[in-house]
């Protein structure tokens, strides 16, 4: 992993989510080796499965390699973006989501949430 710092802008990009199920899961996509030149932030968790192909993803500051068969999950609050090898591509689908709207509102008692055993 490498560390770097980025000046490029910041592009916010809501995703739309129903309120009555919270999950979009995108097409396939196909993601060049164009340079990072912004990193851009979703309004809920990305998941993200790379069928094929390698490269890199900036997070925030870090420089993470990827590879086909990895898995990404970047929360609402970091900046990202992905870039493939130079010369190649990869393939991706996307699943957002708000995981809190999804299992409920948090006015009741969450405590059902707690995966700890209790005696």
């Amino acid at each position: 992993m490498q560390n770097r710092s980025f000046d490029g802008a910041i592009q916010v990009a809501p995703i739309p989510l129903s309120p009555a199920f919270p999950i979009v899961v995108g097409e396939r996509f196909i993601q060049t080796d164009s340079p990072i030149t912004f990193l851009h932030v979703h309004d809920c968790l990305e998941l993200g499965y790379c069928f094929s192909g390698n490269g890199i993803f900036v997070i925030g500051e870090k420089v993470l390699p990827f590879e086909a068969g990895d898995v990404s999950f970047i929360s609402s609050a970091e900046v990202h973006l992905a870039s493939s090898a130079p010369g190649t591509q990869s393939e991706w689908i996307w699943i957002y989501l708000d995981p809190l709207r999804l299992v409920g509102p948090p006015d009741g008692d969450l405590a059902w949430l707690d995966p700890t055993p209790h005696a």
